[in-house]
């Protein structure tokens, strides 16, 4: 095998073109390939990252015939839900809009977040600087407060630990800070992340709005089926008796309810993409090691004599055959090596990309599992493009 991979290693070198043909492209195909594998692996194949994050779910409204899959609750309909206690542990929601933020330095457009008691419950968030809301300031009469987004904080506010307990002017509000958000902790579903954060309580009709949308979690052992069949049959009673969404001359909006688990609501048009994007990087895989067999083919017929006289001089078909095999593996293993720079790189690129509010993006790395990957892509890809050089060495004769 020394002698094979010293071999492997002269005859590289003395086809200085051909070798940094074939390693720059491998190394961009398999460099690419491990970037996105990254964002995949850190987004979409880890768990959310929230406590029992298998468990929670969203709850929408259904208006078939008005052509509205998924839709807020109403008061009556979020009010039967919260009453399924032998499917949800726990169930609260959350609101947002925009306003300006005001202060000394000038004014700036901020997204805004409305959050039950519950909702943190169930995310358990972590301050950087300050605390989370305590119960006391759920309540309708209690002391305005906020928690200020960790990238609000640094921009708006420098970092400065002052400002816990100062005051800030949200539109015509006054409102205390009483906590800054931990810079790892992304929760938003819509695009964009969360300035600010503002405790709400959701036991009055009034405080549940057109536009709250709810969230729940599961109790243990209750499947996603069984949440849906127990939820279809509340919606189908809310339906009969409070009519929430019959028309003035009572027409049916084909009303139901549905329920989705919080990894497809938050990650579900972003998987699609992603998933794409993997498949058009292997199919550029897929290119380049057709580009590169191509060359090595080349090479091995440029080198018919050298194995003539190998023949000649008792080298099989099989030992030929493992020769251009080691050849092969020792360059995709130097494209890979180069691979891994090109991945690096990628995968920073794709994280500054990718929308700041999605789950997991702050874990995008080549980590461990990517490397294992790129090794996985490295041994197939050598299979790939080396088998066809060797079997062509193999039948000269």
């Amino acid at each position: 095998m020394l002698n094979d991979l010293r071999y492997a290693l002269r005859s590289l070198l003395r086809a200085p073109g051909c070798t940094v043909a074939a390693l720059l492209t491998l190394a961009l195909g398999i460099g690419a390939n491990t970037a996105i594998f990254s964002v995949v692996d850190a987004v979409l194949l880890r768990p959310l990252p929230y406590p029992q994050s298998d468990r929670l779910v969203m709850v929408w409204d259904q208006l078939l015939k008005y052509g509205l899959p998924r839709r807020s609750p109403e008061y009556h309909t979020a009010d039967a839900y919260r009453h399924l206690d032998n499917i949800f542990e726990s169930t609260g929601g959350i609101f947002w809009f925009d306003d300006t933020l005001m202060s000394g330095s000038g004014s700036e457009h901020v997204s805004i977040m409305d959050v039950s008691k519950e909702v943190f419950a169930m995310l358990a968030p972590r301050a950087t600087v300050g605390r989370i809301f305590i119960p006391e300031e759920y309540r309708a009469s209690a002391e305005r407060v906020v928690i200020l987004g960790y990238s609000l904080f640094m921009r708006r506010f420098a970092g400065d630990p002052s400002t816990i307990g100062k005051s800030i002017r949200l539109g015509a509000a006054s409102r205390r800070v009483v906590g800054v958000m931990s810079p790892d902790f992304d929760f938003s579903v819509r695009s964009g992340g969360v300035d600010i954060w503002i405790p709400i309580p959701l036991d009055t009709r009034l405080s549940w709005g057109n536009a709250t949308r709810m969230i729940a979690l599961l109790k243990p052992g209750v499947s996603l089926r069984t949440a849906q069949a127990a939820l279809s049959v509340a919606a189908k009673h809310v339906d009969e008796t409070e009519h929430p969404y019959a028309g003035p001359h009572g027409e049916d909006a084909g009303y139901s309810a549905k329920v989705v688990t919080l990894h497809d609501q938050l990650l579900g048009e972003f998987r699609t993409v992603t998933l794409i994007l993997l498949c058009a990087v292997a199919a550029v895989l897929l290119i380049a090691c057709v580009n590169v067999a191509n060359l090595l083919l080349v090479r091995a017929v440029s080198r018919e004599r050298e194995t003539s006289v190998r023949r000649a001089l008792g080298a099989t078909g099989t030992r030929l055959a493992r020769q251009w095999i080691t050849e092969s593996a020792v360059l995709v293993f130097l494209g890979g090596a180069l691979g891994s720079i090109a991945a690096v790189w990628g995968a920073g690129l794709l994280t500054t990309l990718s929308p700041a509010a999605l789950p997991g993006v702050a874990k995008i790395a080549v980590d461990g599992r990517a490397l294992a990957f790129k090794v996985a892509v490295c041994c197939a890809v050598c299979v790939l493009f080396g088998l066809a050089p060797a079997l062509a060495s193999a039948r000269m004769s």
